[in-house]
């Protein structure tokens, strides 16, 4: 460390700030690079061997430790830090009394390995300046909307997770490889800003584009919290997917093949467990219901809607879903 007379407290020689929505990890990752040590040795030169910083989701737990180490260390203020972390998104994508599991893709961690798909990245962010942002650890993430690109939640070559941690963690030298792109796959090293994808569906843009207003304003036109229009959107999405035996699924299914001809197998897992893939099969279909209804609510009687078969997911309903479903 060096003292910095401005700071009045010793800061990291090589310091970097983080870029605009990063997740914590992604800039300590690079917070290390910048001072020629592989990550994981950084972790052990300023927590010691046995800090977990890694072999649990950091960004999600933001632990007071690590949040008076940086405030110690870095110029950064107390507001800023807080904007690193996933919690950052607390009143405005989940509150309290929200699942915060079934909003925050899960990683999988079993030690430092990600066995799950829970962070996405979009390859031309990555080409132009590579780093990895929080919204793309969001549920309601597909694409890009800065780019108008979709995303990819895994390697395209070895289908391995996005492990950027483990990208400099090969070789024997205790000093990373600086060739190596912050872009690359960890396994195989393909860069991964240089994957070429299928540009996203005309829905796929609208349903994002109104998700990031939803987030940025606070709210939207069918209820005055973000958080609750992405808990009614996320419990649609599970009925969508959920069992058939459940008689809300069983009618909501059919009402979107018979309006959308869309036909979507049951999913088992909770939602922060869903593929990339599974997200974009399902969820600007649902964003299209929730429009669609709020004009026309022609549901025919047999496929009525009823509340107590919905309250298996959540026992507390947003009013702003009861009232546009008419529950």
């Amino acid at each position: 460390m060096v003292y910095i007379k401005e700071f009045k407290k010793n800061i990291f020689p090589a310091y970097i700030n983080p870029e605009r929505n990063e997740l914590f990890s992604s800039w300590y990752c690079r917070l290390a690079i910048s001072h020629y040590v592989k990550p994981l040795t950084f972790i052990k030169n300023n927590f010691g061997h046995n800090a977990p910083i890694f072999g649990r989701d950091i960004d999600y737990l933001k632990p007071d430790y690590l949040v008076k180490f940086l405030l110690n260390h870095t110029p950064l203020s107390k507001k800023r830090i807080d904007k690193l972390f996933l919690t950052s998104y607390n009143d405005i994508y989940f509150n309290n009394y929200s699942n915060r599991k079934g909003h925050i893709l899960s990683l999988g961690l079993n030690n430092r390995n990600r066995k799950r798909f829970g962070t996405m990245c979009c390859p031309k962010c990555l080409s132009s300046n590579p780093y990895y942002k929080k919204e793309w650890r969001l549920f309601s993430t597909i694409i890009c909307m800065k780019c108008k690109s979709s995303l990819i939640d895994r390697c395209p070559n070895c289908q391995k997770p996005i492990s950027y941690h483990l990208i400099y963690n090969s070789g024997n030298q205790s000093i990373p490889d600086l060739s190596f792109r912050f872009s690359l796959c960890w396994y195989c090293k393909m860069d991964l800003s240089t994957f070429e994808l299928t540009q996203p569906t005309s829905l796929e843009i609208e349903y994002q584009n109104f998700i990031n207003r939803t987030l940025n304003n606070g709210f939207n036109h069918y209820t005055n919290y973000s958080f609750s229009f992405i808990n009614g959107l996320i419990l649609l999405c599970r009925t969508a997917r959920g069992t058939r035996k459940n008689k809300f699924n069983k009618n909501f299914t059919t009402i979107l093949a018979n309006e959308y001809n869309l036909h979507l197998s049951p999913i088992k897992e909770e939602t922060g467990f869903w593929s990339l893939q599974e997200r974009k099969e399902t969820l600007p279909f649902i964003y299209k219901f929730i429009k669609d209804f709020a004009v026309d609510k022609g549901i025919p009687q047999h496929l009525n809607l009823t509340r107590s078969y919905l309250t298996i997911y959540k026992q507390d309903l947003d009013y702003w879903l009861i009232s546009l479903l008419d529950l």
